[in-house]
């Protein structure tokens, strides 16, 4: 076995510099490899657009919007491969969970009928 720094890799990766470039050079000229970042780009708009507008028209408990807004941005905190990750996912999927309840149980509540009109006594003269 040669005592070479490049024979040493090529026995541990199975791969030559130049199979490895041809790899590489393949999985980043195909379109599919921009969806993941113009899709973790659009979840983050998305995220973000919709906790605002929750805060902002507090059409939910302040505290669900504010969860859903921490847990979208910390999904670009964590770096790929680390624990954040992760856990930032299970923010978004628990205050989705808390906003998805607290939309059905609103919307199973029945409407409130309303007030009752003011009885007018035609025999009554008014001013």
């Amino acid at each position: 076995m040669a005592s070479g720094k490049g024979s040493r890799s090529r026995v541990r990766s199975g791969l030559d510099g130049a199979g490895a470039l041809a790899i590489t050079q393949a999985f980043i000229g195909a379109p599919e490899f921009f969806a993941v970042p113009v899709g973790v780009l659009a979840f983050t708009l998305a995220g973000v657009l919709l906790a605002s507008a929750l805060l902002v028209a507090r059409a939910a408990p302040r505290w669900q919007g504010g969860l859903y807004l921490i847990g979208t941005l910390a999904t670009l905190a964590g770096a790929p491969g680390s624990p954040l990750g992760p856990i930032a996912f299970a923010i978004v999927t628990v205050a989705a969970a808390f906003l998805a309840r607290y939309v059905v149980r609103g919307i199973s509540e029945p409407a409130p009928s309303p007030a009752p009109a003011a009885h007018v006594d035609p025999h009554v003269a008014s001013a």
